[in-house]
């Protein structure tokens, strides 16, 4: 059963003295698995606040050269209390600290410490595959921060936790379940009708790829086959890892963890194992990308919004997870198209009657296409400022051409929160509209 659980809530600082619990306070609990946070001032004075001349704002900050700083460690802690093995944990988690106004500090020569950070952090710890965290198992991660002495500690501001029980084979006959409707079905996510579902159902049933009926679930979580899909689900996850040397990890080679990023697009470039097939499914905030992995290599561009976003790269069950900061301007709307094969096209038209699409790709003020794709192997993405004009904003996906059988979703964004989500199947001719939704902004 999945089990996840996310707060973005007031933060917290936990003050571990001696002799209390080195585990420091529960952040949450849930199914039994406990977040725990503890923060530890490790060496007062551990450095030196350093302002240098050149800086443009030294006179504004001339009064914290030569400052003291403290070094501080935060520890964050996954508990398995469960009682029971699970498979596919990722524990997320945000760190907040004072900027300490310096160019940079001078190290105390008792301190040798290495990566010691002075800015909001984010990281997680994540665990890939089955049985991989037995009963009781505590994983912990730490990390130093500096602050200017007098300054508020760092704390914990946001955490979160998903993770699978694990789960046996599926029972002998149970491949055979009947697709029948479910006791108290709801309409699917974002509107999708029962022919749409069918559709999405038939483009993905005999996939071998986990993630694809991850996805159908997700979108059609009461819907009429769920049954088969949790079945299928369940047995691509059961299925025996590759013998002999096994299949080796999925490397994300373009960025690092936590990375400072400035463009709302980015390509994402990596390396697997080809033994683990040719199939790559890119996840990012709430889209999917599949692409194909060719001599050993992925590439695929993703789409961000502004803050923190997590891009998760996946060959079957074998998967690798990035942290990206976005440093920039927040959106009014945001659509994104993600789709398998075919040259698919995405449109909007303005309040003011402007459109953009690929032959017109930035209306100032208004549109942005941040991306225009030919056969699907990357997302296309129509962005709108947070200062455009209000109004009725429709959004379109056209079959250029022979996008005929293709399957896909549309996303669409608010304020950076998902308002509609669309998954299709495409049953219409090249030059003809696959789908239109309006949104007021």
């Amino acid at each position: 059963m999945f089990r996840s659980i996310r707060f973005p809530i007031a933060t917290l600082v936990v003050w571990v003295l001696a002799g209390a619990d080195a585990r420091g306070q529960q952040l949450i609990e849930v199914g039994g698995v406990e977040l725990r946070g503890a923060a530890q001032l490790v060496i007062p004075g551990g450095g030196t606040c350093n302002v240098a001349e050149s800086d443009t704002s030294f006179e504004a900050r001339q009064g914290n050269d030569g400052a003291p700083m403290d070094i501080w460690r935060l520890d964050f802690t996954v508990r398995n209390g469960s009682g029971r093995w699970l498979d596919h944990v990722i524990a997320r988690y945000q760190i907040e600290s004072e900027w300490p106004e310096c160019t940079n500090w001078d190290r105390v020569t008792s301190t040798e410490l290495t990566n010691v950070a002075w800015s909001d952090w984010a990281s997680f710890i994540q665990r890939t595959g089955r049985n991989v965290v037995r009963p009781d198992e505590v994983l912990t991660e730490s990390q130093y921060f500096i602050v200017l002495q007098g300054d508020p500690p760092p704390r914990f501001s946001n955490w979160s936790v998903d993770f699978d029980y694990a789960v046996n084979a599926p029972e002998a006959g149970a491949a055979a379940v009947a697709p029948v409707a479910v006791a108290g079905a709801q309409q699917p996510a974002g509107g999708a009708t029962a022919e749409q579902e069918n559709l999405f159902w038939q483009s993905i049933a005999d996939s071998a790829n986990p993630a694809m009926f991850e996805a159908y679930l997700e979108q059609f979580p009461n819907g009429v086959f769920r049954p088969m899909a949790q079945v299928r689900l369940a047995d691509l996850r059961e299925q025996p890892d590759v013998p002999a040397a096994g299949i080796g990890p999925i490397g994300i080679t373009s960025h690092r963890n936590n990375q400072r990023v400035t463009s709302r697009i980015v390509e994402i470039e990596g390396e697997a194992d080809p033994r683990g097939g040719s199939e790559i499914s890119v996840l990012f905030n709430d889209d999917v990308q599949g692409v194909l992995l060719q001599d050993g290599v992925f590439r695929s561009a993703v789409v961000l919004r502004s803050g923190l976003n997590e891009v998760r790269v996946c060959q079957g069950d074998n998967c690798a997870t990035l942290m990206l900061n976005a440093d920039i301007e927040a959106l009014g709307l945001m659509a994104t198209l993600a789709w398998s094969n075919g040259d698919l096209d995405l449109h909007v038209e303005t309040p003011s009657g402007d459109e953009c699409y690929f032959g017109n790709t930035q209306v100032s003020g208004g549109c942005e296409l941040d991306i225009d794709d030919l056969d699907g192997s990357n997302p296309e993405n129509m962005s709108v400022p947070a200062d455009a004009r209000p109004g009725l904003y429709r959004f379109w996906v056209v079959n250029y051409g022979g996008g005929e059988g293709a399957s896909g979703t549309l996303n669409i964004y608010r304020d950076g929160s998902l308002v509609e989500s669309v998954p299709f199947v495409v049953n219409v001719g090249d030059g003809e509209t696959v789908l239109s939704r309006n949104v007021n902004w």
